[in-house]
């Protein structure tokens, strides 16, 4: 299960909004080099409330959920998308493309809502798949 459950998070497809192209785990996008460039900013994050620890909530709680989240991250670019896994067995999760926004604190607000994994990009560098929980809920 869990490594079925990394792979999955590996072969999604990140879209956001305004961009040409949907960004991939390993792949570089041009599209967020852009974003990054046009702001002098280095590094992004791609972060959901959805559905903390890959278990499945009613819409409504998600919605409460991303809502919050996205009050916590006002002072940075953010860019609404949706992630979807490759099979399309889970429906898509609107999430988060953030401009500006360190690792360090990428990865505690994806703790703070119970993420397993986030992606995260630097400029001119292919996106990555960073696990922030475990399957027990302890920071990775």
């Amino acid at each position: 299960m869990e490594d079925d459950l990394i792979t999955a998070y590996n072969e999604a497809e990140y879209r956001v909004n305004g961009f040409s192209k949907s960004i991939y785990i390993g792949k570089h996008s041009e599209d967020a080099d852009n974003v990054l460039s046009k702001n002098s900013l280095t590094e992004w994050a791609y972060i959901t409330a959805y559905n903390p620890m890959s278990c499945s909530l009613e819409e409504e709680e998600n919605i409460r959920r991303n809502s919050e989240l996205r009050k916590l991250v006002n002072d940075y670019i953010v860019i609404e998308g949706e992630g979807q896994d490759k099979q399309k067995e889970w429906p898509a999760e609107k999430s988060f493309f953030i401009a500006g926004i360190s690792l360090d604190n990428a990865k505690s607000l994806a703790v703070t809502f119970g993420q397993r994994a986030i992606v995260y990009g630097q400029l001119e560098q292919p996106a990555r798949l960073i696990i922030t929980l475990d399957r027990l809920g302890n920071p990775g």
